[in-house]
């Protein structure tokens, strides 16, 4: 037995794609013959009638057909592909995908362009170190989006090149090289130092201008220099970790013999696993995965046997982008029910959650007297056709948000049985009628003998609509009678049951 509507179910649009990040990267052709690659801003909503779609750039309508077919948009779909990027590309966009029954929004992305810039050109710069001090080579990166990766490298007179970081030599987040101490072997074989920005996205480099070191010896021999833990560079002494991100922690301090760092959390020391490790020879502390309970004091102790032992605290603090711990979900219901949409968030700091209907604030729309919002539900009692529409939870905090758009599907249409009954002969002790249910809300099944109601005893109608009757009995003329409350339509058809 199926019930099936008289016709297709109408339904408010649902994003169905949009940019997995809030950021989308393009980059421009900046010398001529340069192979441009195009970019794609994704949106793609599902509903019936088919949407239509619609977009802003900066809080404003966005016209992208006056773009010269530099933006295109294939037909029925709501991406948008830029095959010849420029700067004028850059902006925040939203899409908006409409329907007769509602408007629903994707998520605000921000369209970036991607670049990396050149060092500043200097001459080749001469230094001098003393050997067995610490030391400090200084870089002055390019800029560039996302911010590039920088790093030393090394070239001897023969050409051939390597990293320049070793157990003695590391490198600070900010492109600075130190040396915990200088030794001879810096600069033995006539080594010029480069420093280099790397744009992962882009695949392309930049060489900063060449460094000679020169190594000032001193009387002693190299075993005979001895030189106190110094500190050198390390993290702020508040630093602030994202939940679920990779957070590094430096410790770098120089000295003859090369100082040993031991890292210790609240106090105790550190059990060190896949997840939370050293780096840089144990002058940095890698905690990937961060965990709210990775916040504390973590201090790094350094000694060498020279001077007095060095300490250095760090109170770290993990903040969270909000996420959904109950996340908003399509709700359909028949005239006359309630609606409840429920969205709760978390983060840190804590998110306001602000509520979008139709593609615009909740505050904005007409007021409903049997619509109460909360922080973390929209209800809607007593629902008429008119309650059909998007809902948008939209939850902030200073270090981003989480948005989900759904709707509420408010359903009006009869149920129809269109399979018919066949003739049942069964001579075990139940009897099961059964009844394949088309999706309808809360749809009541009842079944009648005789126009009285089979309840009780012998019979029984399942949570899924079935017929369920014990030691059956030779019976005809059966009714089932389904009914949909509080909308009084009903649908009958006959069945005959014989026994033996």
């Amino acid at each position: 037995m199926n019930i099936t509507a008289s016709s297709l179910i109408q339904s408010p649009p649902r994003i169905i794609n949009e940019p997995y990040s809030d950021e989308v990267l393009f980059q421009v052709a900046t010398v001529e013959n340069q192979q441009v690659k195009p970019f794609v801003i994704e949106c793609e909503a599902e509903g019936l009638p088919a949407p239509k779609y619609r977009w802003m750039k900066n809080g404003k309508h966005f016209d992208w057909q006056t773009y010269n077919n530099r933006i295109t948009q294939q037909p029925g779909h709501g991406s948008l592909t830029v095959t010849e990027p420029r700067d004028e590309d850059i902006g925040r966009y939203q899409c908006f995908a409409e329907n007769v029954y509602g408007i629903a929004t994707s998520k605000s992305v921000n369209v970036v362009k991607a670049e990396l810039n050149s060092f500043k050109n200097e001459p080749t710069l001469y230094v001098e170190a003393q050997e067995g001090n610490p030391f400090k080579l200084a870089c002055h990166p390019p800029t560039g989006f996302p911010k590039p990766n920088v790093d030393w490298l090394k070239r001897n007179t023969v050409g051939s090149i390597k990293y320049a970081r070793n157990t003695r030599i590391t490198l600070d987040p900010e492109g600075n090289l130190w040396f915990s101490n200088v030794t001879r072997d810096d600069t033995s074989d006539g080594s010029t130092y480069f420093c280099y920005a790397e744009s992962l996205i882009m695949s392309e480099y930049k060489l900063g201008n060449p460094v000679n070191l020169n190594v000032i010896q001193t009387a002693e021999t190299a075993l005979q220099n001895k030189y106190p833990p110094t500190q050198q560079y390390v993290t702020r002494r508040n630093e602030v970790a994202l939940l679920d991100k990779k957070v590094e922690l430096f410790c770098i301090y120089g000295g003859t013999p090369l100082p040993e760092t031991v890292w210790l959390k609240d106090g105790k020391p550190i059990q060190f696993n896949e997840r939370v490790s050293q780096g840089n020879y144990g002058k940095s502390l890698i905690i990937r995965k961060v965990k709210f309970e990775d916040k504390g004091k973590y201090t790094c102790e350094v000694s060498n046997g020279v001077g007095s032992p060095q300490s250095y605290n760090i109170e770290l603090d993990v903040m969270a982008v909000p996420y959904f711990t109950v996340a908003p979900q399509i709700v359909e219901r028949a005239e006359g029910e309630t609606a409840v949409i429920r969205c709760e968030a978390s983060g840190n700091p804590e998110p306001k959650i602000e509520w979008i209907h139709n593609g615009r604030p909740l505050s904005e729309a007409s007021p409903n007297p049997r619509r109460s919002v909360t922080s973390n539900s929209i209800t809607i009692t007593t629902l008429n056709s008119n309650d059909t529409g998007n809902y948008g939870c939209n939850a902030t905090n200073s270090i981003g948000y989480v948005y989900k758009d759904v709707y509420i599907n408010v359903l009006g249409f009869t149920p129809e049985i269109t399979e018919k009954f066949k003739r049942e002969t069964m001579d075990s002790r139940t009897l099961i009628i059964e009844s394949e249910h088309f999706r309808v809300p809360a749809l009541h099944v009842k079944c009648t003998r005789n126009d009285i109601e089979l309840t009780g005893g012998r019979y029984s109608v399942l949570d899924n609509g079935d017929l369920q009757i014990i030691y059956p009995i030779k019976e005809l003329n059966q009714q089932m009678f389904y009914e949909k409350n509080p909308l009084f339509i009903h649908s009958r058809k006959r069945v005959l049951i014989e026994t033996p």
